[in-house]
């Protein structure tokens, strides 16, 4: 007597790399905020695009826990800084082969 057993097909991801995303969404009064750089362990970097009150941040393949946001003024002075922890969310790709994510997160600007 002979034991079936399913075949199992490992799933052939392509080479092929993404970009994740952080949207950073400041609220209150940005006139005075001159740049945003989002900062994870000892290593930051500015956005990369500004729409009003949001700001943009490709972060390469990775997805951190936990990000610093700081809002700097013209003058480099920090506005406002915050530890945030984004909700990464798949946006392409696949489950098994991975794919590109993106994350949004608030910042408040209030009383400055």
């Amino acid at each position: 007597m002979g034991i079936g057993t399913a075949a199992c097909v490992p799933t052939a991801c392509p080479a092929v790399g993404w970009i994740n995303e952080l949207t950073v969404e400041v609220r209150g009064d940005v006139t005075r905020v001159a740049e945003l750089v989002a900062c994870v362990d000892d290593e930051c970097a500015p956005a990369e695009a500004r729409s009003g009150d949001v700001w943009v941040f490709p972060v390469g393949m990775s997805s951190p826990d936990r990000i610093t946001v700081r809002l700097l003024d013209a003058e480099g002075v920090v506005l406002a800084q915050e530890d945030t922890t984004p909700r990464w969310m798949r946006v392409g790709g696949s489950e098994e082969c991975g794919g590109p994510h993106e994350a949004t997160v608030a910042v408040d600007l209030h009383g400055l």
